[in-house]
């Protein structure tokens, strides 16, 4: 197996958060906990969201949202937090 580098694996947890900020259930649960249309809480969470956070906040949210992530075999496998998702939906606009 060859190696992988930090950056490649930093970029693919990236990507995998994004895909859970974009996902019905997260965009349903937020959209019902803050009032916001689901349009709008996507919008919240475009492109420029992502742009703008910080990298303490992004390792927050990693440290909520993954229990682990573990390299196998050329892929990634995640381990979700349950709790973390419900705990970022609960905070995620205060």
């Amino acid at each position: 197996m060859g190696k992988i580098g930090s950056a490649t694996i930093e970029e693919a947890v990236l990507e995998e958060s994004k895909k859970i900020f974009k996902s019905p259930y997260f965009l349903e649960k937020v959209s019902a906990k803050t009032g916001l249309s689901i349009p709008e809480v996507r919008e919240s969470f475009s492109e420029s969201f992502w742009a703008e956070i910080t990298e303490q906040e992004l390792n927050r949210l990693y440290a909520e949202l993954f229990e682990r992530v573990v390299l196998k075999e050329n892929q990634l496998i995640y381990d979700i937090k349950t709790s973390g998702v419900q705990n970022l939906i609960e905070g995620v606009m205060q």
